[in-house]
């Protein structure tokens, strides 16, 4: 994708296909890899003991997000109980 100039818009874009069941590192080495464990494991870290390979300013934004959507589905949860209950 260019514009009027012929500038590419998108450098650092793609599409990435990721096979998370095929992820099996121990040691995290790359930025690659953090962000697969991440993706694979970042449900069951507890964002007030992060593990050393999740240092990064990056990592903790990631988590800061996550922890956001966890509580926007509880609440979602939690309101569908509601009216479930109010229903009956």
């Amino acid at each position: 994708m260019r514009d009027e100039q012929g500038n590419t818009l998108m450098q650092h874009g793609g599409i990435w296909l990721l096979e998370l069941k095929k992820f099996k590192a121990n040691r995290i080495e790359t930025e690659d890899q953090r962000w697969l464990k991440f993706f694979r494991e970042g449900e069951q870290l507890n964002d007030e003991a992060l593990p050393d390979w999740m240092i990064t300013q990056e990592m903790k934004q990631a988590m800061n997000t996550l922890s956001i959507f966890s509580e926007k589905e509880q609440h979602y949860y939690q309101y569908q109980g509601r009216q479930e209950y109010l229903r009956e």
